[in-house]
C-alpha cells in the first residue's frame, strides 16, 4: 500500500498537490460550457436538425447535441446508421452550419464479428481470460470484445480508430459504460432466475473474475486493475483526438485518480426526482474540490418521471 499525505492547511494547497502528482486538467473548448442536449436517443438526422431549429426558435440556442448507441449501425463502434444517418457529412455540415457540434457515444464493446473491419484489426489487443482465450462478452453489439487499454499497442490502435472518426467532422467523444460494463453475469443471472422461476434478478454488470490484463509485460487479473480501465480508455481517447483537432472534448462515465487529465465527467444514470437532484448537486461539488472540475449531471434525470414531486 503506498499512502499520500497532501498537507495544507487549505483546501486550495491540497487540491494544488493533488494535481501536481495526478495531472493537471485539460482545457476544453467554450462551447463545451454551453448549453449542450443530450438523450436516449436522438434520430433520424431530420429530426435532429428540427429539433435544434426549433429549440433555437424556442430561444434556447443549443452549443452541442450528444447523439447514443442508436446513431450505430448494429452497435458496432465508429458505424453510422445506414437509414437513420445515410449522409453523416451533409448532416454533420448541417449541424454545424447552425453553429452546433456534435459529440458522439464511443462505447468500449467491438462486435465480435469476423466481417467487421475494426473488429479484426484489433485482434491480439482485446482483453483475454487467464487461460490464453479471446474474452467475448456480451453489450450493445450482443457478442463483443474489448480492449485491453493497460497495453500500450492497444492504445495506440483505439487513438488511430478515434482519430480518424474525429477527422470527418465528430467534435467530441462520449465515453460510455466504461467502468467498465459487461452483461455476461446479468444474461447467466437472468436465465438462473428463469430456471429456477425466481421472479426478481439479482444484477452484475462487471467482467468476470478470470478476465486478465496485460500491465507492463504482467498479466493481472481484472479485479485487481479494473477501476484504472477508464483511466487508460480516456488517455487514449484523448491521444486520438488531440492529433484530429485543437480542441479536445471528452465526457466519460467513469474514472480514476488523474482522469481530469483527459475528460470530463458526468454523474451516471440518475432518475428523475428531487431527492435524486439534491444527491447529484452532492455528487458535483464533491468531485469539484476532489480535482475534477469539469462535472456534469443529467439535471431532468435520465429515466422516470416524477409527476408528484413536480406538482408538489
Amino acid at each position: 500500500v503506498e499512502l499520500y499525505v497532501f498537507e495544507g492547511p487549505r483546501i486550495e494547497q491540497v487540491i494544488e498537490r493533488y494535481a501536481s502528482l495526478t495531472g493537471l486538467p485539460f482545457l476544453p473548448p467554450e462551447w463545451a460550457f454551453g448549453y449542450m442536449i443530450s438523450r436516449y436517443s436522438y434520430y433520424p438526422d431530420t429530426h435532429i436538425l428540427e429539433l435544434l431549429d426549433l429549440l433555437r426558435k424556442e430561444g434556447f440556442p443549443v452549443s452541442a447535441i450528444f447523439l447514443d448507441i442508436d446513431f450505430m449501425d448494429q452497435f458496432k463502434l465508429f458505424a453510422w446508421h445506414p437509414k437513420r444517418f445515410p449522409d453523416p457529412k451533409k448532416f454533420l455540415e448541417e449541424v454545424h452550419s447552425r453553429g452546433v457540434r456534435v459529440i458522439t457515444i464511443v462505447d468500449h464493446s467491438v462486435r465480435a464479428d469476423q466481417n467487421y473491419e475494426v473488429f479484426k484489426s484489433g485482434l491480439g489487443k482485446y482483453c483475454e481470460t487467464e487461460n490464453g482465450d479471446l474474452f467475448v462478452g456480451k453489450l450493445w453489439p450482443g457478442n463483443c470484445v474489448y480492449p485491453d487499454f493497460f497495453r500500450e499497442d492497444a492504445r495506440e490502435w483505439w487513438a488511430g480508430l478515434v482519430r480518424e472518426w474525429v477527422e470527418q467532422g465528430i467534435d467530441g467523444i462520449w465515453l460510455d459504460m466504461n467502468e467498465p460494463t459487461d452483461f455476461t453475469e446479468l444474461f447467466r443471472l437472468r436465465q438462473a432466475c428463469k430456471d429456477f422461476q425466481v421472479k426478481e434478478t439479482p444484477f452484475s454488470y462487471v467482467f468476470p473474475e478470470n478476465v486478465v490484463h496485460v500491465l507492463k509485460g504482467r498479466r493481472v487479473k481484472h479485479g485487481k486493475v479494473r477501476n484504472a480501465y477508464p483511466y487508460y480508455e480516456a488517455m487514449a481517447t484523448f491521444n486520438g483526438v488531440s492529433k484530429a483537432r485543437r480542441e479536445v472534448f471528452i465526457l466519460s462515465r467513469s474514472g480514476y485518480a488523474g482522469i481530469q487529465r483527459y475528460a470530463g465527467i458526468w454523474t451516471g444514470d440518475n432518475t428523475a426526482s428531487w431527492n435524486q437532484l439534491k444527491l447529484q448537486l452532492q455528487l458535483v461539488l464533491g468531485l469539484s474540490v476532489s480535482g475534477v472540475p469539469y462535472v456534469g449531471i443529467y439535471i431532468s434525470g435520465f429515466q422516470g418521471r416524477d409527476f408528484r414531486e413536480i406538482e408538489d
